[in-house]
């Protein structure tokens, strides 16, 4: 089986992954695309039910659009055809990471790296896992050994500077996105990962700066849209966080987040109704207040 192809398309979805289980949210348009994939993935299995290179794609769609319990059992299946497909314990591995399983995630990507010394996007992965399990050196030793298999990895720079700002380490972090970007200037997301590193250092220009490229890159991307809205509302910008929220929340309507963000703004302004209004609504999506 050719595991290029697969661990090619992981790549662009596995992209979003982050220490918090989220992703940059998809467009209507994105959605429209990835649900004609699945139709046409449908129709090739209903032809050939033992076709494990469609089942690893259409698991990767259902990935990318939340459905994680059909991606599972699209990449078991996998598994049950060809244990020893290595693509497969990959894509589940990213799976139960965003479900918060980072046990079974490590699992499944010590399994691919027993299956592929070599596999760059797994050891990257596998550093996303012992970071979600609280294990940071860990975490670097496997970012150490993906930069050894392929120094110039723009993916590895902005896996490795989420995994140094989610511990606070901003300096390593800035670093690493800064040579993200100059590898792949194109990715709105690593502007982003940038963009809030600025605004827990309370530099609130270069935050916006990097937010404003983040839009540029990715006009209607939600997860750019609630930061922006976070800048705005900590420099007392209630009316424009207003509209950044909105928006964000137009995009991804189930981010309990950018509820909670929402609603605190309408605090500030003394808008008590409207503020419980979007606490309520964050509780209800799981957020914790």
């Amino acid at each position: 089986m050719n595991t290029k192809k697969f661990f090619a398309v992981l790549l662009i979805v596995a992209s979003t992954l982050t220490t918090t289980n989220s992703f940059a949210a998809i467009s209507d348009w994105e959605i429209k695309l990835y649900k004609e994939d699945l139709q046409a993935y449908d129709k090739a299995l209903a032809l050939d039910p033992t076709d494990v290179a469609t089942y690893n794609n259409r698991g990767l769609v259902y990935y990318r659009l939340g459905e994680y319990e059909r991606a599972i059992q699209d990449f078991n299946k996998v598994i049950e055809l060809d244990p020893n497909d290595s693509a497969a314990y990959n894509n589940r591995g990213l799976v139960y990471h965003a479900l918060g399983q980072y046990e079974r995630a490590l699992q499944d990507f010590n399994k691919t790296l027993e299956l592929e010394p070599n596999n760059i996007w797994a050891y990257s992965s596998r550093a996303l896992a012992y970071n979600g399990l609280g294990q940071y050196e860990r975490a670097l030793q496997d970012f150490d050994k993906a930069f050894e298999l392929s120094p110039d990895d723009a993916w590895t720079y902005k896996n490795r500077g989420v995994v140094h700002a989610d511990n606070k380490q901003y300096a390593a972090a800035l670093k690493d996105f800064d040579k993200s970007i100059e590898l792949n200037p194109g990715d709105a997301e690593t502007y982003n990962h940038r963009g809030k590193v600025y605004q827990a250092l309370g530099d609130a220009a270069k935050a916006q700066a990097d937010f404003d490229k983040a839009f540029e890159l990715s006009p209607d991307d939600a997860w750019t849209y609630k930061n922006r809205g976070v800048v705005h509302a900590d420099n007392k910008q209630y009316a424009a966080a207003l509209k950044d929220f909105d928006k964000s929340i137009e995009l991804n309507p189930g981010d309990a987040e950018t509820y909670n963000h929402r609603g605190k703004v309408y605090q500030a302004l003394g808008d008590a109704a409207k503020a419980q209004a979007d606490f309520d609504k964050a509780k209800s999506l799981g957020y914790a207040c």
